[in-house]
């Protein structure tokens, strides 16, 4: 492969758990200095404790999509939800 080929290419960041163990200063700048300025394509793996309904209003500028994926341990299931950004927080 040609190096030069994918020198100008955007590529997806993946983030998991990019919020875990900051303190809430630190994750507000994140949020609001660090991810708007990323590439395109930015796809943020996060726990409900890791991202509380105050950073994820500060998320839903930069959001075109958010999904939650929830294990079920009784049925040994994986539910998966597209949320409808409208409805998502206050």
């Amino acid at each position: 492969m040609d190096y030069y080929k994918f020198q100008n290419a955007k590529t997806p960041l993946v983030f998991d758990t990019l919020l875990g163990r900051l303190d809430q200063n630190h994750k507000k700048n994140i949020i609001e200095k660090f991810i708007n300025q990323c590439n395109d394509q930015v796809i943020i793996l996060a726990t409900d404790t890791e991202i509380d309904d105050s950073y994820v209003n500060l998320l839903k500028p930069h959001l075109s999509n958010m999904i939650t994926i929830e294990f079920d341990n009784d049925t040994n299931t994986t539910a998966i939800t597209y949320n409808d950004l409208d409805e998502v927080s206050a």
